[in-house]
């Protein structure tokens, strides 16, 4: 029950908000309630982590403290004399608007049952979004703590903070991927929102919330428990407020810009890129508004908030690393080694082809020959080590692949919108000038992005805040189309992304070709492929039968951890999870008095050893090895 405090919480923010605000739109008001919600989430939960009061009741205290805020805004508009706001619907959609509710509506339904049914099982929340978010709800603090992973206590915790709650609140993780799916939701009417903005009709504001809906990247991300989806929610919050500037209000509003940027920046570095273009445009916006004076003024609150929500992470990292963004060997990994000119065009292409698979051989061999005939010409290996990641460059089959799904479809609506933009601005009309800069802006952050982050072929995920951003850019485009023409490219988005929706490789709603599905395949075995499940069952019910509960931790830096916590049953308040690690700067944080009475290792330990700690060893299996005490 305590699971549901936030979402009330949410609710009491949104009308009160809404009522103290009443010539905001309620798209606005919703918005900007996330965002005032999402900053009070992060610093309640950095002063809980001072004091070690991250628990069930410290959150529970603190999501009822923010509805007794909200409710006591309501009970005062009361007494002066005014009626209660409430949301409502001006006009009766029309049957293409149903049709492109209907589409939003299916994905909606569809990637929350999912959501709901399947546990947190993509390998980078099994190695460190989740386990990190099982670490701090046993210690009850966001400290750092020894670890052989060290993106656990170095990657941006924004996302994974939100977990957290979700995590501690539910005692399990049953609600986790609930995060991404409210991100997913906060996408949609965000770019609704923008789109309106903007000056969209109805009818692309709906296509606009569709065509984020039914990207095949955003559908696997949205039953999931990363941290993309959430990232893009936050952009599209910055870029309704950069909107803001457009519009007819008295005063800039710097503190809601402010604070969706640093919740941004807190939840992945992907959103940097796009932070410094949309800041350009901003300063120059506000510098012909208004002046040095007050720009200067409203570039330092955003400064100041950004410090105040990412100083405890920062200077967490600081502290263990020397360094605010970790340690030098996770920047050299990430990022690009090598710039010059030719290295930006390598990634910026490269990154763009990933939305250019199709499901056809022959197509994706000529997008390929392109790519090389470029890398050729610029006397370029497309699998330099400096700027890649990768080492065998390809153009796959389109498939439901969580980690290699693109946005086909997407892309070229964005393609063909910008060029039909473009032609409205070469018209002289101003709007669309208005409209291109923004998305030039975007579209830059795009670039820098490919120019600080190393290239993966598994890096379609950090480009859901591109089409997010561009979706309500794109509805501007269509806005002289035929109502019943939009329509039906909304259905042709849908049926496209269907393998997606029913049949995602990891997460099938429909059974796949191993006969496991969400619906009737047992949770449990959902965390892990089926080789790798057995070793983690066999060792946590040989831990449980022995009534054992302190365990610690032998592991690989991209080994899955989680699945040992979930099989045994945390979180718990009689089980202790440690790391038992040497010779890494996260060894300062071990507990000197944590006597194990399990081990469990990988193939980090050398095949010789017998035994570890006087544990001996108990079980051996697929590499995994358990030592223990008979």
């Amino acid at each position: 029950m305590l699971a549901i405090l936030p979402l009330l919480a949410f609710g009491s923010v949104f009308l009160a908000l809404g009522n103290l605000r009443r010539s905001w739109e309620w798209d606005r008001v919703f918005l900007r309630s996330l965002i005032l919600c999402g900053a009070a989430t992060v610093l309640a939960t950095e002063v809980l982590s001072l004091i070690r009061g991250i628990s069930q009741a410290g959150l529970a205290v603190f999501w009822v403290l923010v509805l007794v805020a909200a409710a006591a805004v309501l009970a005062r508009e009361l007494r002066r004399g005014e009626r209660i706001r409430l949301p409502s619907l001006r006009a009766r959609p029309t049957p293409w608007d149903g049709t492109l509710l209907a589409g939003i509506a299916l994905v909606a339904v569809v990637t929350a049952v999912v959501a709901w049914f399947a546990p947190p099982n993509t390998w980078d929340a099994l190695t460190y979004h989740m386990a990190r978010v099982a670490h701090w709800a046993q210690d009850r603090t966001l400290a750092h703590y020894a670890t052989g992973i060290p993106r656990q206590i170095q990657m941006t915790p924004g996302a994974e903070i939100l977990m957290l709650h979700a995590y501690v609140l539910a005692r399990g993780d049953r609600l986790v991927n609930f995060v991404q799916w409210g991100a997913m939701a906060a996408s949609i009417v965000g770019v609704i929102t923008v789109a309106r903005q903007m000056g969209v009709g109805r009818t692309g504001r709906l296509f606009a919330g569709l065509f984020v809906a039914a990207m095949p990247v955003g559908i696997a991300q949205a039953s999931s428990a990363l941290t993309d989806y959430v990232t893009a929610a936050w952009m599209i919050a910055v870029a309704s407020e950069v909107w803001g500037l457009f519009e007819d209000e008295a005063r800039v509003r710097p503190i809601y810009l402010g604070l969706a940027a640093a919740l941004a920046a807190l939840t992945k570095l992907t959103a940097a890129g796009y932070l410094l273009t949309l800041a350009g445009y901003v300063f120059v916006r506000l510098l012909r508004r208004h002046g040095v004076r007050h720009t200067l003024g409203s570039g330092a609150v955003v400064v100041g908030l950004f410090l105040l929500l990412n100083g405890g992470y920062l200077a967490r990292n600081v502290a263990t690393y020397g360094h605010p963004l970790g340690s030098e060997r996770q920047m050299n990994l990430l990022s690009i080694r090598h710039f010059d000119w030719r290295g930006v065009v390598s990634n910026t292409l490269r990154n763009a082809s990933l939305h250019a698979a199709t499901p056809w051989d022959g197509v994706n061999r000529l997008v390929f020959y392109v790519v090389a005939g470029v890398h050729a010409r610029m006397g370029m290996d497309m699998n330099d080590g400096r700027i890649s990641m990768d080492t065998d460059y390809r153009i796959l089959v389109a498939r439901p692949d969580e980690l290699r799904s693109g946005n086909l479809l997407q892309a070229v609506l964005t393609v063909l919108g910008l060029s039909a933009l473009t032609l409205r601005a070469l018209r002289r009309d101003p709007r669309a000038w208005m409209i291109l800069g923004f998305a030039a802006s975007v579209s830059l952050g795009f670039v820098v992005q490919s120019s600080i982050i190393r290239f993966s072929s598994f890096g379609t995920r950090y480009h859901l805040i591109l089409f997010v951003l561009l979706a309500p850019v794109v509805a501007c485009s269509m806005e002289k189309l035929p109502q019943a023409l939009v329509a039906a490219l909304g259905v042709g988005l849908v049926i496209y992304a269907w393998p997606w929706l029913f049949r995602l490789d990891s997460r099938p709603l429909l059974p796949n070709r191993l006969g496991r599905s969400v619906l009737t395949t047992e949770r449990g075995s959902l965390y892990l492929p089926p080789a790798l499940e057995f070793p983690y069952r066999e060792f946590a019910g040989a831990i449980r039968a022995a009534s054992c509960d302190s365990i610690g931790l032998m592991l690989r830096g991209d080994t899955a951890e989680y699945p040992l916590w979930a099989y045994l049953g945390a979180p718990r308040a009689d089980l202790t999870i440690e790391w038992i690690v040497a010779g890494t700067p996260s060894e300062r944080y071990r507990r000197p008095d944590f006597e194990p009475c399990a081990i469990v290792c990988d193939s980090s330990c050398p095949a010789e050893w017998t035994a570890v700690r006087d544990l001996p060893l108990r079980l051996d299996h697929a590499g995994y090895r358990l030592f223990q005490a008979r």
